[in-house]
């Protein structure tokens, strides 16, 4: 009885030893024969049993076992067969994908590559997220900036811009031909084909019923006729002009008193102190003036006569000082 008690002592201790290896290393399919002269030693990770009637010494990663449970055996983890991490579990999340093969599992990536990219927006609104970001047009591209990690969106110029401006020609002068007048009309040859603004006779504008243009030559027919061949036909003629790239208008230097001209638009006073007098703001209703002090005198502006620059007659600028005026077709105005 002591013997059996012993035997059966020593049963239970065993059988402890490989309940104890089975709960620490979990499996589903231990194949033993009989459990008579069962298991004696554990000896570094290995187990040794009798099987077929004989003891072999079976390493522990080399039980036959099924995934599941706590623990569930050690997965090998390879980059491009080189392997990088041992887990008992793996779990993959949205956008991978997992197949097996001849015992080796391999993982595949769905969809777009990279990760979290950029959120697109048209003026401030997400616009919908596209695997693809295509940029059309010769004027822009796009290159990735490995360095920074960034991608560089490139716009660049279509060329220069042309810009087509029209300003009003110094008036020209006529009077009646009293030869060549024929039913209170008459012939000008202007100096060139352009446009023309406005035709006045003795101070009066005439209709654009009362002239024509053809080619250079205008033929004006006033309403009432001429009065005497000293009557005076003023012609305001467009100026056009073609600029590339920006806005081009004319400057002159003076360093002297000066009278503005209507062709003129920027006078930059260099020098000394004196006096720029403005042209009548009758008839040119719109015009623009700039007069610019660069020099170390005072600048007087002069208004035409009575008519005033903002309800002056006059208006004066030191150096560095600037002064734009617009006509309202009867007085000035500073801008």
């Amino acid at each position: 009885d002591e013997e059996s008690s012993q035997e059966s002592s020593e049963s239970e201790g065993e059988n402890e030893v490989l309940n104890a290896i089975i709960e620490e290393f979990p499996v589903n399919i231990i194949c033993l024969e009989g459990l008579e002269d069962t298991p004696d030693k554990i000896n570094e990770g290995n187990l040794l049993i009798k099987r077929g009637g004989k003891f072999e010494q079976i390493s522990l990663n080399d039980l036959p076992i099924q995934r599941g449970g706590r623990g569930g055996g050690t997965a090998e983890v390879l980059d491009d067969g080189v392997k990088v991490i041992s887990s008992h579990r793996l779990n993959f999340g949205t956008g991978l994908t997992v197949t097996q093969e001849d015992g080796t599992a391999t993982i595949n990536a769905t969809g777009g590559g990279g990760g979290t990219g950029h959120t697109i927006q048209e003026e401030g609104i997400d616009l919908t997220a596209r695997t693809n970001l295509n940029f059309v047009g010769a004027s822009v591209t796009a290159t990735d900036d490995v360095g920074n990690d960034a991608t560089v969106v490139t716009i660049t110029s279509s060329g220069d811009t042309t810009n087509n401006y029209s300003s009003i020609s110094a008036p020209q002068l006529f009077n009646p031909d009293a030869t060549a007048v024929t039913a209170n009309t008459d012939a000008y040859t202007l100096s060139s084909s352009n446009a023309v603004a406005f035709v006045s006779l003795n101070g009066k504008v005439l209709d654009d019923a009362e002239y024509s243009l053809v080619a250079a030559v205008l033929t004006v027919a006033p309403v009432n006729g001429f009065s005497a061949i000293d009557d005076e036909v003023l012609v305001f003629q467009h100026s056009f002009s073609i600029t590339s790239g920006g806005l081009t208008l004319g400057i002159t230097s003076k360093s002297a008193t000066y009278t503005v001209e209507l062709s003129d638009y920027t006078i930059e006073c260099t020098s000394n102190s004196f006096t720029v007098s403005l042209p009548t703001a009758v008839g040119i209703g719109g015009q623009i003036f700039n007069v610019h002090n660069s020099g170390t005198g005072t600048i007087t502006i002069d208004a035409n006569g009575t008519e005033t620059i903002d309800g002056d007659l006059t208006q004066t600028i030191v150096q560095w000082e600037n002064i734009q005026v617009q006509s309202t077709g009867s007085n000035w105005i500073i801008l």
